[in-house]
């Protein structure tokens, strides 16, 4: 019988869930953290920015307030849990593109043949023009 190692990456990716909140008081099953914390931001973004188009529709249709402080959260969440650009999380794609695209903003070095490079240690490349006569 052969020797095949365990694969432990599945174990590494299982994200961090809470259940105990305080001393006093627990939740009945455990809740991802990240996907508490993606419904906690999204439905404080709404209710801070979007507050008045919500209460505008829900002066026409109640129940509005549910599918918007609820659903809405709800299914970013989801779409969050789907989505792995790069095959990353969501949020380390994001955090990894918030990094690069300062650093390169910030214009202090260039990237030749993928390494990293100052630019102040490239050399100017001069052109002279020459002629290069053919031969008939």
């Amino acid at each position: 019988m052969d020797w095949e190692p365990y694969d432990y990456s599945i174990v590494y990716a299982e994200p961090y869930r809470v259940q105990q909140i305080t001393s006093n008081w627990r939740l009945p099953f455990p809740v991802a953290l990240v996907n508490a914390a993606t419904f906690l931001l999204v439905a404080i973004f709404e209710y801070l920015f979007l507050r008045s188009f919500i209460s505008w529709v829900i002066s026409f249709f109640p129940p509005a307030g549910v599918v918007f402080y609820i659903g809405l959260p709800y299914l970013c969440v989801l779409a969050l849990a789907k989505l792995k650009p790069d095959g990353k999380k969501v949020h380390f794609y994001l955090w990894d593109w918030f990094c690069y695209m300062i650093r390169m903003m910030n214009g202090d070095c260039v990237y030749y043949n993928w390494d990293k490079v100052s630019n102040n240690a490239l050399e100017e490349l001069l052109f002279v023009n020459k002629y290069v006569y053919l031969e008939d």
